[in-house]
């Protein structure tokens, strides 16, 4: 993780969460430079949009680091993501598309977007 990505990441959380982040910039970057050393780009993405959608307040560096683990590829979840995947695949072809998808969402745990509430 280099320098100018940590500062991406800066960014979006101080648009995504406003006034409730008040890190000093290069104090802030240089900490979670060093934390993130070892994370994937791809994995900060997942978890970042993770926050948006989650948290009301901006993660710690050891909140941050544990909501990366999540979206590691070889994390459990994705483990099982696989798992599943097989499981399905392995069903009679005459399966709707549809309810495959559904199925797969159910057991990972993913909300189904057509039945929210608009707001």
């Amino acid at each position: 993780m280099d320098m100018k990505h940590v500062s991406i990441l800066y960014k979006r959380l101080k648009e995504i969460y406003g006034q409730k982040f008040r890190e000093n910039h290069d104090k802030w970057c240089q900490e979670w430079k060093e934390a993130l050393e070892k994370t994937e780009v791809n994995e900060i993405r997942m978890a970042l949009s993770h926050c948006r959608k989650n948290l009301k307040w901006p993660p710690s560096i050891n909140e941050f680091l544990d909501i990366c683990k999540k979206f590691k590829p070889n994390s459990n979840r994705f483990r099982w993501s696989s798992e599943i995947m097989k499981e399905i695949e392995s069903r009679p072809r005459d399966d709707k598309p549809s309810s495959l998808l559904q199925d797969y969402m159910q057991k990972m745990g993913i909300e189904d977007g057509s039945k929210r509430n608009s707001p």
